[in-house]
């Protein structure tokens, strides 16, 4: 009997015991469960996120493969005095956004980015100015100034030893080193347009050029691709480095890729200004098209060279983070703009 009990103890106390070390490893398999289900959630979230610039990439080939690509440029056609803000006065011209950012004197100590917010119907005034822009200074402008609009990275037509001055980066392609000038955060462009609504985009031999905007076909109108700022991230504050720079110095912003189209007829009307990703993009503050991923050349978003219609658009994408850690991709696609540029 007094064996009985004995034994009847102890095997109280080995279930005690065994469901005192089955809880702990309920708990630790709770643990290792919740971390795994939050690092694959961080995957798929990264994997929507990649998704989404891809399925804009998609749209871009589908939106550009008829378009005319333009560069926006005239010259000031009076002086523009530093603390001139109602308008600058230039020699006509088409392909400027109804709104958007001039740059002026790159490549001097004269360089200027100035913000716009409005383009009168002749295309030779622009309104309501905003000077030293994007870490630039308010700089007199002399008439004959080249203005040019700032989203656009153009490829030299020289690319055997440019001076200095007249080019802003070197971007390595796969068809070798070209070198450019402009911020290449965006792209002015018109497509085949039937303002009847229909398919019809010829006048006798020639292509209707436009775009529809606020949903009627326009010939005149334009669209541009351009990139807008939505936050800031700071490498230190993340304690991350975005570009592989090997420091937490820099500061980027974030934004996303909108589409913008507009009645040059009739800008004051409105324009049909619709985003086509989240802010996902990256550009390092004040540098915009400079080294992302440091290979030692420029990374402009948009580089478009009008000698061959070929238009390379890459994006680096801030897709999500894993396991708190910040997931950076490149994304790229090149295009072939069947009938090149404006002329």
């Amino acid at each position: 009997m007094k064996e009985r009990k004995r034994t009847a103890g102890m095997t109280l106390l080995e279930m005690m015991m065994a469901m005192s070390i089955l809880a702990i490893l309920l708990v630790l398999t709770g643990v290792s469960v919740t971390r795994e289900s939050k690092a694959l959630s961080d995957v798929v979230d990264t994997a929507a996120g990649e998704l989404r610039v891809r399925e804009m990439l998609t749209r871009l080939e589908d939106e550009l493969q008829f378009a005319q690509g333009a560069l926006p440029e005239t010259r000031l056609s009076n002086d523009l005095n530093p603390g001139q803000t109602l308008e600058a006065e230039v020699d006509p011209a088409l392909g400027f956004p109804d709104r958007g950012v001039l740059l002026l004197s790159p490549g001097t100590a004269a360089e200027e980015r100035i913000a716009y917010d409005g383009l009168s119907a002749a295309g030779d005034r622009f309104l309501g100015l905003t000077r030293a822009q994007r870490c630039t200074l308010a700089n007199a402008q002399p008439t004959g100034q080249v203005v040019r609009w700032a989203g656009t990275a153009r490829v030299l037509e020289d690319q055997v030893a440019p001076p200095p001055t007249f080019w802003d980066g070197v971007s390595r392609e796969s068809i070798g080193q070209l070198f450019y000038r402009g911020d290449g955060s965006g792209f002015s462009f018109r497509v085949p347009t039937d303002p009847a609504g229909g398919t019809n985009f010829l006048d006798g031999e020639e292509v209707r050029w436009g775009a529809t905007v606020r949903g009627n076909p326009l010939a005149t109108g334009w669209s541009s691709l351009y990139f807008q700022v939505a936050d800031t991230l700071d490498e230190g504050a993340r304690q991350f480095d975005f570009n592989s720079d090997g420091d937490l110095d820099d500061s980027f912003d974030l934004g996303r890729i909108r589409m913008r189209s507009w009645d040059t007829a009739n800008p004051a009307a409105g324009a049909t200004d619709v985003a086509l990703c989240p802010p996902m993009i990256l550009q390092e503050q004040c540098a915009w098209s400079s080294d992302m991923d440091n290979d030692g050349f420029q990374d402009p978003m948009f580089l478009w060279d009008p000698a061959t219609g070929r238009l390379r658009v890459r994006l680096f994408v801030l897709e999500g983070t894993i396991n708190q850690r910040p997931q950076v991709n490149q994304l790229e696609t090149v295009l072939f703009l069947r009938n090149g540029a404006v002329q």
